[in-house]
């Protein structure tokens, strides 16, 4: 039995965020790349083994894959500050996100936050020194443009993540170029 979550990776923000996840995330720090989380936790990995994979599927081919950028950095204030990207537009994210929770009833962070906000974290830190010298860096690398063409789950076993299903997202409408 083993945690899962599901996310969207970002290829495009690796070279920039890379080395600061894995020295200042947990998540990074165990082998999950750039990622905008979808749900958190999510089904056990072992009752991914039944049926859920093909409702999974089937649910992620209802939506067309996208593109999005990340042209700014936000934070989230508590005792660990979190320095996070800010995906534009978000309302791909958020779609996906509640339809996994209306068909799986699975809450976002376990319910801790009222809302859905997608971020990609970046470092998470109570030194605000650090994080100020780690949001200078990345933000010479924005925006960086990124497409959504698949969402994945992601297995926690001690100390690594590991990725065990990808399920593409419908390819985009083409655009028409009609008189």
């Amino acid at each position: 039995m083993a945690e899962t979550a599901i996310v969207v990776t970002v290829e495009a923000a690796e070279a920039a965020v890379a080395c600061f996840r894995r020295a200042h995330t947990p998540s990074g720090a165990e082998g999950m790349p750039a990622h905008v989380t979808l749900l958190c936790p999510f089904a056990d990995s072992q009752r991914l083994a039944g049926g859920m994979v093909c409702e999974l599927r089937e649910e992620f081919s209802r939506f067309s894959s996208f593109t999005f950028s990340l042209p700014t950095l936000d934070r989230f204030d508590g005792p660990t500050t979190v320095l996070y990207a800010v995906p534009a537009p978000p309302e791909p994210f958020v779609e996906l996100t509640e339809a996994l929770v209306a068909r799986f009833g699975f809450p976002p962070y376990d319910g801790e936050h009222a809302d859905v906000v997608p971020h990609l974290t970046i470092a998470s830190s109570d030194d605000p020194a650090v994080l100020a010298v780690i949001q200078t860096e990345v933000a010479r690398s924005l925006p960086i443009t990124a497409a959504a063409a698949s969402a994945e789950v992601w297995e926690h076993q001690p100390g690594a993540w590991q990725m065990i299903h990808r399920f593409p997202l419908a390819p985009a409408e083409p655009l028409s170029l009609s008189r």
